[in-house]
């Protein structure tokens, strides 16, 4: 196993084939479909990565991603953003410091390339 994935995703569609596709890929996929239950699982799990959606009918992720990054200050982890908006401010990615943004709609695969690209180091 490569390791663990928190997967915050409201859509529950997406949230499956997503979690399908990694766990295909030989990952542990914990998967939420709210930021709090996020948040919870983070208290339990030491995921590697996590992917959060960015969406303007929810609250903001702020407080998942603080708290992913206080779990692992020792370590290297990375973070994607899932998102619609199709142009992030600077604000956005500054306050958030993704590693990754995906803009939806998108195919699975690219979420498995873009780890890769994140775990050898090469950025997204």
């Amino acid at each position: 196993m490569k390791g663990s994935i928190l997967l915050q995703e409201s859509d529950s569609d997406l949230r499956k084939a997503l979690a399908l596709y990694l766990e295909n890929l030989d990952w542990r996929v914990l998967q939420s479909k709210t930021k709090k239950f996020a948040v919870q699982l983070l208290e339990k799990e030491n995921p590697t990565i996590l992917i959060t959606e960015l969406d303007p009918a929810e609250s903001k992720p702020d407080d998942l991603i603080k708290c992913f990054r206080a779990v692992n200050k020792v370590r290297a982890v990375s973070i994607l953003i899932l998102t619609t908006f199709e142009h992030l401010g600077k604000e956005i990615v500054r306050q958030y410091r993704p590693d990754a943004i995906l803009h939806k709609p998108f195919d699975v695969r690219t979420v498995g390339r873009k780890i890769e690209r994140l775990l050898d180091g090469g950025g997204a």
